[in-house]
């Protein structure tokens, strides 16, 4: 008698949520980039398969839970949070089968008990609620009144143009920036905060005021507004080599 053979299971595919220049600078072998703040836009082309079993890694984890916690919203069924890419929990698919399982476990249960799953459009709605937005036409006499002016984007999105006068802290690591930079945390700061089109911008506003800050706003519109109604915008001057 034949010996009975079972199919194996397919190895996970590992997605790197971080940005394109973090990725280029060195990722898990096989891995593909997605990043974090195009998922909404770009994961149904990326990610066609619901199905298929996916690792989620980035610099610390904190964009990639977020990231797994989305797309599990979505439907995909097999999501695991890999963690740091330095940690390299992303190695083998064996090592990640219970999580995996755990995790479908936890979709279907939800799903059962008919807890509603949020899109991205929705949690960015949801955020708009609870946050200030500024009208673009007011937002300069709110950035001269303000402490910190804070860029959410990712860090090409920064060097390619920014607000006068913004720090950056991409909306992925923003509560370990303000954590660990003594200037930023005090929770009476008056914050302004702006990303390309306002949505990440509200998200942050929202987990500021979560961690406690009391005075935060964002711009409505973000970036593209700003820069739209013909207000300035640094950019990095290219190097003369006359």
């Amino acid at each position: 008698m034949e010996p009975t053979t079972f199919p194996q299971p397919a190895a996970p595919l590992v997605v790197d949520v971080r940005s394109p220049g973090e990725f280029e600078a060195g990722h898990v072998d096989g891995a593909i980039n997605l990043p974090l703040d195009r998922l909404g836009t770009e994961c149904a082309q990326a990610l066609p398969d619901k199905s298929m079993p996916l690792v989620l890694c980035c610099l610390s984890g904190a964009r990639s839970g977020m990231a797994a916690q989305w797309l599990r919203q979505q439907g995909y069924e097999q999501v695991s949070n890999g963690g740091s890419v330095e940690q390299r929990f992303v190695a083998t698919a064996a090592a990640h089968t219970p999580r995996l399982i755990f995790f479908v476990f936890t979709f279907h249960l939800h799903a059962s008990q008919g807890i509603a799953m949020k899109t991205a459009h929705d949690l960015v709605a949801a955020a708009k609620t609870r946050v200030q937005e500024i009208p673009v036409d007011q937002a300069e006499q709110a950035i001269r009144e303000a402490d910190v002016l804070i860029d959410v984007r990712e860090a090409d999105e920064y060097q390619a143009g920014h607000l006068p006068g913004a720090i950056h802290a991409s909306r992925g690591l923003l509560e370990f920036k303000l954590s660990s930079t003594p200037a930023l945390t005090s929770r009476d700061l008056k914050v302004v905060l702006y990303c390309k089109t306002s949505g990440r911008a509200a998200l942050a506003a929202c987990a500021m005021q979560d961690m406690g800050y009391l005075q935060v706003q964002s711009i409505a519109g973000g970036f593209d507004a700003w820069q739209a109604a013909g207000k300035p915008v640094v950019k990095p001057v290219a190097p003369s080599f006359e």
